[in-house]
């Protein structure tokens, strides 16, 4: 009997192919410049597009870090470029291969990643991740930074996973700009800003090495929940303005945001895509960070402190601190009474700008300082505003993770009290306040 044989069909290669509006050589630059491509693509630590140069770089996905293997295998200048790839730790070997065409003063350019059914049955190698990624990669973010290059401008799109609605407000707003404007590692304790037509800002960005970078600009246009236009003149150039377009597209609930700024003097703008698109990638986390639906009865809210555990479970159950920070911008908090053991009762009012409104909280669970669950009622216990409340404290290197999770008796009672008391807009203002608190308790 002859033996069975196992065969590996090899499937068609991915092929991923965009027309871009710069010259072959300013492409094959855009690909082979270590400093380049960190700018649109992956960072390198090192790279020279010369036959057996290897290399390496990591990426975070769903949580894992994958450890990317390649060595340069073709490298024709202007013409092609072909390295391979593999995973750490993993099976399989691909490959992936740039080719140039001059058309004009255009460039096409085509990638074709082939071997990927030789790697793993995994969600993580999917070979629709591959196309999503790739197809991002050339014909957004390298498309953008050629063009742009090209044009004197730096251009930068990403979607958000939030509605337009939201993304303009922590764009036009300096208590959410404070959070998240910058590179990695940068802070923004200078933050000036009229936000309207012809109106003015300054901002002070402070970088990892403690130095101030301020700046400071005029608001050209502004188009709600469409456009903004500014200038930006820093101040250790002062005869230079940039100028930076961004745009705000609804995407099927989700936003299309696109950044186009001129180059600064210099070596083209060295650094300003790596720059924004940390910046953006801030932005994104910012956006995690705030209430968020959950299925058709939840609300969810995550926030990260820096502050321990003990000193955030102790601001969020004692009255003397609660008085302090609870509720929305523009509230006060008086608590009547206050039993922080399960089946005991919190009783207060929360002194808003128009009423009052008469709270009731029974603790079903506390687990110092780790839970908190508890029903949550207004002053008549009826559906719309009766909820139960999951409040989880975790530790993370001397900060502190909160999760909290609101659950309402149905559909129906989320909106009402969504539409009725902003309780998503009032859940991100109280951890904001809770934040600035912690922060004023750890100075003090």
């Amino acid at each position: 009997m002859a033996a069975k044989l196992n065969v590996v069909t090899k499937d068609e290669p991915l092929v991923v192919e965009r027309t871009l509006d710069a010259p072959v050589a300013l492409v094959w630059k855009a690909l082979t410049d270590k400093e380049d491509i960190k700018q649109w693509s992956f960072d390198l630590r090192e790279f020279e597009p010369v036959v057996g140069f290897e290399f390496q770089f990591d990426v975070e996905h769903g949580g894992f870090k994958y450890s990317h293997r390649c060595k340069v295998i073709e490298a024709i200048p202007n013409k092609r470029l072909a390295y391979t790839w593999r995973y750490e730790g993993y099976a399989g070997d691909s490959l992936v291969t740039f080719e140039l065409f001059t058309e004009g003063k255009k460039t096409r350019l085509r990638l074709t990643h082939e071997g990927l059914e030789t790697f793993p049955k995994l969600p993580a190698f999917a070979k629709a991740n591959f196309a999503a990624g790739w197809t991002e990669i050339v014909g957004t973010s390298l498309k953008n930074f050629v063009e742009g290059r090209q044009a004197g401008e730096m251009i930068l799109t990403r979607i958000f996973d939030a509605p337009r609605e939201l993304v303009w407000k922590l764009w036009t707003e300096r208590e959410h700009i404070r959070k998240w404007w910058g590179p990695k590692g940068f802070t923004l304790p200078g933050c000036e800003m009229d936000f309207r037509l012809g109106g003015t800002y300054r901002f002070v960005m402070r970088g990892p090495d403690g130095n101030d970078n301020p700046f400071h600009g005029v608001y050209r246009e502004i188009v709600r929940n469409e456009r903004i236009v500014f200038t930006a003149i820093l101040d250790n150039l002062p005869d230079h303005e940039l100028l930076t377009t961004v745009t705000f597209a609804d995407e099927g609930g989700k936003t299309k945001l696109t950044v186009r700024q001129t180059t600064p003097p210099g070596e083209a703008g060295r650094g300003q895509n790596q720059g924004w698109s940390e910046t953006l990638e801030r932005l994104a986390d910012h956006l995690g960070s705030l209430a968020t639906l959950v299925g058709d009865r939840e609300i969810a809210a995550v926030r990260v402190f820096d502050a321990p555990r003990d000193l955030v479970w102790k601001v969020w159950t004692e009255p003397e601190h609660i008085a302090t920070w609870w509720g929305p911008k523009g509230f006060t908090t008086t608590t009547h009474k206050m039993e922080v053991k399960p089946g005991g009762v919190w009783r207060f009012v929360m002194h808003g700008p128009d009423r009052d409104y008469q709270n009731k909280v029974t603790y079903l669970e506390v687990v110092k300082p780790e839970r908190l669950v508890y029903k949550h009622g207004g002053e008549k216990e009826i559906e719309p505003v009766n909820f139960h409340v999951t409040v989880t404290f975790a530790e993370e290197g001397g900060k502190t993770r909160v999760d909290m999770r609101m659950v309402f008796p149905s559909a129906n009672a989320r909106d009402y009290v969504i539409k009725t008391y902003g309780a998503m807009e009032g859940l991100n203002e109280t951890l904001a306040r809770l934040e600035e608190y912690l922060t004023k308790e750890l100075t003090s």
